[in-house]
């Protein structure tokens, strides 16, 4: 939207005698609001009715009064005019009349520019002639918008969206978000660029890249595309293994039966030339393991082509685990070389430690609440003593046994110790 239609156009004041005496020289004034004017110069605020002289009106066509003016304003934002009109003659007895008042309101929208954007990026990015990157890297994304309407606008801020998939910011390039308030006349462009490094990895990947642009009143520009990134022909492999998958937690001792874990990474050159500067890192669960007299990263200064050498890794436990279910720790190796990149994925073992478990024993008595007294003696003479032993722990409570303490007023019938060896989890004695 450039321009208003109608503009010019009329504005009408309509206007009756509502009492029982003619009015004569029955005149309107105009008051325009701010950015109104007349089309024709030579029209005035005040005119007079034709006729001048109005009785009092029974039905008919009514008298009116008509102005030609024209909106000079352009704005942004939606405005209302409000036009005011004051209308006077003069009675039978020749004394003005008093005035009357009234106005009409016009609501005018907002004029909006429009933009049209434009995103500038290399149509993929391919394996370079030593195989080892691709190209170009780091590469340029271009944003460009244009102000395609008649209106000055603003643009407040510029938003690029990348993926995480390996791709970041070269530190020298702008913020991926940008505030500007940077003005825009008709036909005027502006242009943003951003520096982007790609990690390079394995496997082929399709990146949608997205810019939006905001101008003052919140509209969004938006310009995307989709950058094809070749994946490198790695020559480096890693195949990772480890001795115990399975730490076994002993209830008697109450230890692990074993506390270390080697792992071992074999690396192949499955390429065609030699690598050099060969170099692998382990990263493990430092929550449940440390290194045991052992580090983190090793290296190898050549590796012929078809070679295999074996890494290995000496790791202790260094926390039981209490969560009360088996948890599994990720070893991962990640390896590169001079002449391959770093690969950090496919390289993994585990290993699943089984929770600590220990018995807990809980119990309950249950017998007769009173002994009474009557003629004969007391009842009853004998009675039972209930015991009931339960273990809810997790592991088998071993050598149990039951002593019943007697009170002195009591003899006991029956035995006083009772041995019930092993309650495994979960089970009841009564």
């Amino acid at each position: 939207l450039d321009s208003y239609v109608p503009n010019p156009f009329n504005v009408t004041l309509t206007t009756v005698n509502s009492g029982g005496l003619p009015a004569t020289n029955v005149s309107a004034f105009i008051y325009l609001p701010d950015g109104v004017t007349f089309a024709n110069g030579s029209e005035t605020n005040r005119k007079i009715f034709v006729p001048s002289t109005m009785n009092q009106y029974t039905g008919g066509p009514m008298p009116t009064l008509t102005w030609n003016v024209v909106y000079n304003k352009r704005l942004r934002y939606n405005t209302t005019l409000t036009f005011k009109f004051v209308v006077g003659g003069v009675g039978p007895t020749g004394q003005p009349l008093d005035s009357v008042e009234t106005y009409c309101e016009m609501l005018v929208p907002g004029l909006m520019p429009s933009f049209n954007c434009d995103l500038i990026i290399p149509d993929s990015l391919g394996i370079n002639q030593t195989e080892t990157n691709v190209e170009p890297n780091p590469f340029t994304i271009t944003y460009k918008v244009f102000n395609t309407s008649k209106q000055t606008a603003k643009i407040s801020t510029i938003n690029l969206y990348l993926p995480s998939n390996g791709v970041t910011l070269h530190p020298s390039t702008p913020n991926s978000g940008l505030t500007l308030n940077q003005t825009l006349k008709p036909g005027d462009t502006l242009t943003v660029s951003w520096i982007v490094n790609v990690q390079n990895q394995t496997t082929r990947r399709n990146l949608y890249i997205q810019v939006i642009a905001f101008d003052d009143e919140g509209n969004q520009i938006l310009c995307s595309d989709n950058l094809p990134i070749a994946n490198l022909k790695t020559a480096l492999m890693c195949l990772a293994n480890v001795d115990n998958e399975y730490l076994t937690f002993n209830p008697i001792l109450q230890k692990y039966d074993i506390e270390t874990v080697k792992l071992t990474a074999l690396l192949t050159n499955s390429g065609a030339f030699p690598l050099n500067n060969v170099e692998a890192t382990l990263e493990y669960d430092t929550t449940y393991f440390m290194l045991d007299n052992d580090v983190q990263i090793k290296t190898l200064p050549l590796l012929f082509i078809g070679q295999t050498e074996v890494i290995t890794w000496n790791l202790k436990l260094r926390q039981y685990n209490v969560t009360g279910s088996t948890y599994t720790a990720t070893f991962n190796v990640t390896y590169k070389s001079k002449e391959t990149p770093q690969i950090s994925s496919g390289c993994d073992a585990y290993v699943a430690i089984e929770p600590v478990s220990k018995p807990k024993l809980v119990c309950s008595l249950n017998t007769v609440d009173t002994i009474r007294f009557n003629q004969i003696g007391y009842s009853p003479t004998a009675f039972y003593v209930d015991f009931i032993v339960q273990n809810i722990g997790t592991a088998t409570a071993r050598n149990t046994k039951i002593y019943l303490l007697q009170n002195t007023r009591f003899i006991m019938t029956g035995t006083m110790i009772f041995d019930l060896g092993n309650i495994v989890a979960g089970s009841t004695f009564n």
